[in-house]
């Protein structure tokens, strides 16, 4: 099912990581998007090429804070596994 760019980011805001960090950026590169996607001008490669890098950045800043955050909350888990475990 295709969405709008604003239906889009309704959608991503709902998880608390792209809210909180990347709200701003995925609006703006959504909003580049719909305009190429949209717009009866002609787009040059280097625009296209850039839109490109700049969802690559994306994912990549987004995947290193997901998995950041991953390891923040495991080792918290391990912490509370660990005090509120037995002595042995």
């Amino acid at each position: 099912m295709e969405k709008t760019g604003e239906e889009f980011i309704q959608e991503v805001s709902i998880h608390p990581l792209l809210r909180q960090k990347f709200e701003m950026p995925l609006r703006e590169f959504v909003q580049r998007g719909d305009r190429i996607k949209y717009s009866a001008e002609n787009f040059d490669s280097k625009e296209l090429s850039n839109l490109l890098d700049s969802a690559r950045e994306f994912v990549c800043d987004a995947q290193k804070d997901w998995e950041e955050k991953r390891r923040i909350d495991e080792e918290r888990l391990s912490s509370e596994k660990a005090l509120n475990s037995p002595s042995s």
